[in-house]
């Protein structure tokens, strides 16, 4: 037995799994082809939207990943009967034929967990960043009518997957004189990178998206 008895018991997994297996037919199909688990369809612009969808893709994962461990054909059998046994079969007969190839083993979305997962095991990773130019108010004494001039600033808010100094977030300041610094350090990372790749080859764990620098700085 998969975890999928025990799962169905919480409302809002039971919401997930009845937004995945109701799904329309050419979304399933699609589905079945996409590589990535992460954010499927992302460039299919008449995929499904909104929170129904959201759920659905969740629920997904959270089946392939029982698939993994427990085999697709025991994960299947387990949705199969706890519809059956709380819901109407046939309102999910079609999304219940297409689950078996939806868990199906997806060796490019299983090579970006495994990285992630190194990744995670080394240090905290930035999940999302935000960049803003900011202006600091500083008081000038005696200097002329303005009583206050503006010192530009850049600020640097990070998102963590983990807490980092008791916050999920931390924000810095960045002093403007030290943004062309900071640049050419990132340049020179490009260029250090991109012969590291070159010359390490298939050896090199990829990462999970293709690297593309922006025009006039990719590594020489």
């Amino acid at each position: 037995m998969s975890a999928v008895k025990e799962l169905w018991t919480v409302y809002t997994f039971q919401r997930a799994l009845r937004a995945l297996l109701q799904l329309p037919v050419r979304t399933l199909e699609a589905l079945e082809a996409e590589s990535d688990l992460h954010e499927p369809l992302a460039h299919d612009s008449s995929r499904p939207t909104g929170e129904d969808w959201d759920a659905a893709t969740a629920a997904l994962r959270t089946l392939y990943r029982f698939a993994r461990t427990d085999g697709v054909s025991e994960v299947v059998a387990d949705v199969r009967e706890v519809i059956a046994r709380d819901l109407r079969l046939e309102d999910y007969e079609i999304g219940l034929e297409h689950l078996p190839r939806l868990l199906s083993e997806r060796e490019a979305y299983d090579l970006q967990q495994h990285y992630r997962q190194l990744r995670a095991q080394a240090f905290p990773q930035i999940v999302d960043s935000q960049v803003a130019l900011h202006f600091q108010a500083v008081d000038v004494a005696g200097k002329g009518p303005s009583p206050a001039e503006l010192v530009p600033l850049i600020l640097l808010r990070m998102t963590f997957d983990e807490p980092v100094l008791g916050s999920d977030s931390l924000t810095i300041s960045i002093p403007i004189e030290e943004l062309l610094s900071l640049s050419k350090e990132i340049r020179q990372l490009q260029v250090k990178y991109d012969f590291i790749s070159r010359t390490l080859g298939s050896t090199l764990l990829p990462p999970e998206a293709e690297l593309q620098w922006p025009e006039g700085e990719q590594g020489a």
